[in-house]
């Protein structure tokens, strides 16, 4: 003979499941946010770099007519032809240190890390284990 159902056992496999949807869903979600976040940050940092890349290549055409300007200039003011260049060369050296530096620090990366989604995380683990202790279940 069939035996009848029991309700409570029913619920509970229901109330189970609904669970386990609910942190599948939670956990989808989380990683969206932190896509999200991490696509956001790069996409940042890709038009800084590009940026810099560009002015770089300007600079350069740019700071060829510059030195040559500069090295004519020391010159005619009786500087030897070869102590001109040198200065020049040492001038243009720190200013392009100088720019490195800069830029390096202009490429620090903010927000390449899901900091929300690593604290929506660790807040629904901590509601979670609330709610299993909660229930009496010690081995989580």
């Amino acid at each position: 003979m069939e035996q009848p159902r029991d309700p409570a056992r029913g619920s509970t496999a229901a109330l189970f499941g609904d669970v386990v949807q609910g942190i599948g869903a939670l956990v989808q979600g989380e990683i969206a946010l932190a896509r999200a976040e991490v696509s956001e940050g790069l996409q940042a940092a890709a038009g800084g770099v590009a940026r810099i890349a560009i002015a770089g290549i300007v600079a350069l055409v740019a700071l060829n007519v510059l030195a040559m300007a500069g090295v004519a200039a020391l010159v005619a003011a009786g500087l030897a032809a070869h102590w001109a260049g040198l200065v020049v060369a040492l001038v243009l050296g720190l200013v392009a240190l100088m720019l490195a530096l800069s830029g390096r620090a202009a490429l620090q990366i903010k927000g390449i890390m899901p900091r929300r989604s690593l604290r929506n995380i660790d807040r629904d683990v901590q509601t979670i284990k609330t709610a299993i202790a909660a229930e009496g279940v010690g081995h989580v």
